[in-house]
């Protein structure tokens, strides 16, 4: 499954995808953002980078989830790989996290990002769930 939504404080373009594998992950970033992941990330349960897409000629963050039967599992890849992706952001736009401060941006883009796609990710897991279950 996938979605792209654009978070609005940054006006950044991110591409979020949950997937049974990742070859059909790293295809899809490839057919639809001429994006190339080049690293073998076969046996990662998630991965999270930026790269400006030529067929758009905008910059994209891209958030993949493998899914897992295991549903503990699953939201941990979400909350890990979510953190990437607010590093990716903030950081490319001189926004550091900051020791013993409260560090506000990287609090209300987490909040933000999961509030936006909880009933997205909880779609896709359910949806594979029976793909998985069925075979």
């Amino acid at each position: 499954m996938h979605k792209e939504i654009i978070i609005p404080i940054y006006d950044c373009l991110v591409s979020i995808q949950v997937t049974l594998t990742m070859d059909e992950a790293v295809k899809h970033l490839a057919n639809t953002y001429n994006i190339i992941e080049d690293e073998d990330l076969s046996n990662m349960g998630g991965f999270c980078n930026s790269d400006n897409s030529p067929l758009i000629d905008r910059q994209i963050y891209y958030l993949v989830v493998g899914y897992t039967l295991d549903k503990k599992e699953y939201w941990a890849t979400i909350a890990h790989e979510t953190m990437h992706l607010i590093q990716e952001v903030l950081e490319s736009r001189d926004i550091y996290y900051q020791r013993k401060q409260p560090n506000e941006p990287y609090a209300y883009m987490y909040g933000y990002f999961i509030s936006e796609n909880f009933e997205f990710f909880e779609s896709a897991y359910t949806k594979y769930k029976r793909i998985k279950v069925k075979k």
